[in-house]
């Protein structure tokens, strides 16, 4: 902006730029103090400003607007969580639709964060949609209760983690496809975490693992009126699905 002040020209010049959630940088350039008469008052001058618009929910800064709480409302602010080993690959996971009691009323920016203002005191189910997170990342709770307050900001945080799954066939000792063989897949306290049944190409599948290292087995079967083990193999599921984990019965077993 250009202005005259006592007959002489001046100009204003400013922006502003949001830092981070909550925090937003305002900076002013302005010519001269306008109308001041010593030569120091009329040197440039820039001013910076720092302005936070937060609010305190269960111990925790986040995002927020002052005009969203006052008047006896209140709102809703939480994080996507992303629950993975550590140095996994960081999400974007921004634009992710955030619903309060059927409707769409926030999106998550690039790093999760949503606030939601203006709600009047009362108990109101949040809902975390899966529209545009990673095709990967389930939630663990798509929905949660939360109790507004007046005045106040209550937090809502969701965690998903990233699932993948595993795929191959079983085959006889002849390479020929097995029908009907039970397959497991145990976890390191050799917990039983998913099964499946081989199809009639020997197919088997299983979805919605979480990443960690794995025994994948034949059931253990019974020969002979006596236990005995099936084919196994350790696998780990890092950061994609795994394919052509195959397992072969021994030859006697094939039938």
């Amino acid at each position: 902006m250009i202005a005259r002040s006592c007959g002489e020209p001046g100009y204003l010049l400013g922006g502003r730029i949001t830092l981070l959630a909550g925090i937003v940088g305002q900076a002013r350039l302005e010519s001269n103090s306008l109308g001041a008469d010593s030569d120091l008052a009329r040197e440039p001058r820039l001013l910076v400003n720092l302005i936070a618009d937060l609010g305190l929910a269960r111990g925790r800064f986040v995002a927020a607007s002052p005009q969203s709480v006052r008047e006896g409302r209140g709102g809703i602010a939480g994080v996507v969580l992303v629950d993975a080993p550590r140095g996994f690959p960081k999400y974007d996971l921004a634009d992710v639709p955030v619903s309060v009691n059927g409707r769409r009323v926030a999106r998550t920016d690039a790093n999760g964060q949503f606030f939601i203002g203006a709600l009047e005191p009362g108990v109101y189910r949040v809902e975390l949609e899966p529209d545009n997170l990673p095709i990967e990342l389930v939630p663990r709770l798509r929905s949660l209760n939360a109790e507004v307050g007046g005045a106040a900001v209550t937090r809502v945080d969701f965690v998903v983690r990233p699932e993948y799954g595993i795929a191959g066939r079983v085959v006889a000792g002849s390479g020929d496809p097995v029908r009907g063989v039970r397959v497991e897949l145990l976890d390191g306290s050799r917990i039983v975490v998913a099964r499946s049944v081989t199809d009639r190409f020997g197919l088997y599948r299983m979805d919605g693992l979480p990443v960690g290292s794995y025994l994948l087995r034949v059931e253990p079967f019974t020969r002979s009126g006596v236990g005995a083990e099936g084919p196994s193999r350790i696998v780990r599921i890092t950061d994609d699905f795994l394919f052509g984990q195959d397992l072969s019965l021994p030859a006697d077993d094939g039938g």
